[in-house]
């Protein structure tokens, strides 16, 4: 059992699969390690996730949505039952073209769990996030935008890191609080190309496709620590411009945001509609508390990023 604590959630993650395992311990493990994470039981919810690994063994069904319950099949092989009274969910896998670590991590572990999190008032976004004193900045783009490349930027100049890719939002206090979701910051060879002159060190991950980086030197958030999120930055990789910040208004921040790739999961269901709803009056309630930039940069901006360069508005 794969045990990981969060703000206020316990997640435990069971599989008879040694693969299925491994492939999540090497996604985990050193995030666990270094922050201790399972380290006593820090939330209040219990999670149960079950993964079932079944190659080779016909699965077929339909979809249905009722009394809180999600049930879906596909026709290629894969299956997720999600019971949300119970907080209960249940993966089964029986087709090779989904038995691959990232589709494991992402389909086993990041979607269920985005799903439940949506009917407690939370959600998980397709950001970075980092913060000075509980001060938080979103980054947030599609992928290759840059989100963990400046996050990583960011983070080596002296701020905390709480997530690269997927932090957990919660509307709390009539605040929007960010907290850190387990994960080790990868990046795409060009991304590391990027960030060449910030020295990080990395290793490459062959089943995730990426460069997994030492996180060790970073001032990480802990597992229970939140941040008000107060700024948002939508980064643009430009060659030819060094470091351009340029502040936008709450309704193009507003679209930018609900171009989140995790907003249109599950959302074709009545029962979701009211879960995707949530999400986006998260985002609504985002554009109109936090100042929102977009920002304009190239190798020799994440440089002088790295190097204790603060951008103007940046705490």
């Amino acid at each position: 059992m794969i045990s990981i604590a969060l703000a206020g959630w316990n997640v435990q993650v069971q599989t008879d699969s040694a693969r299925y395992r491994d492939w999540l311990l090497e996604c985990l493990a050193n995030e666990l390690q270094v922050t201790k994470l399972t380290a006593g039981k820090n939330g209040s919810r219990e999670v149960s996730i079950r993964i079932i690994e079944e190659i080779g063994v016909e699965v077929s069904g339909s979809v249905s949505v009722s009394a809180g319950t999600t049930f879906d099949i596909s026709r290629l092989g894969f299956a997720r039952q999600i019971q949300f009274e119970t907080n209960q969910i249940e993966i089964r896998i029986s087709n090779a073209q989904y038995d691959r670590p990232n589709f494991l991590y992402h389909v086993g572990i990041l979607a269920p769990l985005s799903y439940l999190f949506r009917q407690y008032g939370s959600t998980l976004a397709h950001a970075g996030l980092i913060a000075d004193r509980q001060d938080g900045i979103l980054i947030v783009g599609k992928s290759g935008a840059g989100k963990t490349s400046l996050s990583l930027a960011l983070a080596y100049s002296g701020y905390q890191l709480y997530s690269d890719e997927h932090p957990i939002l919660t509307w709390d206090d009539n605040q929007i609080q960010g907290s850190r979701f387990v994960g080790i910051p990868a990046l795409r060879s060009t991304s590391l190309e990027q960030l060449a002159l910030c020295g990080f060190n990395t290793n490459w991950s062959e089943w995730r496709g990426k460069f997994c980086v030492d996180v060790a030197n970073l001032k990480l958030a802990d597992a229970g620590e939140k941040c008000v999120v107060r700024k948002i930055i939508f980064p643009q990789y430009d060659p030819s411009a060094r470091l351009e910040l340029r502040r936008i208004n709450q309704l193009d921040a507003f679209r930018k945001l609900c171009e989140d790739e995790y907003l249109p999961v599950w959302s074709r269901h009545i029962e979701e509609q009211r879960r995707h709803r949530s999400h986006v009056d998260m985002f609504l309630a985002l554009a109109g508390r936090a100042e929102s930039y977009v920002l304009r940069y190239n190798a020799e901006g994440l440089a002088d990023i790295c190097n204790g360069r603060k951008l103007a508005f940046l705490p």
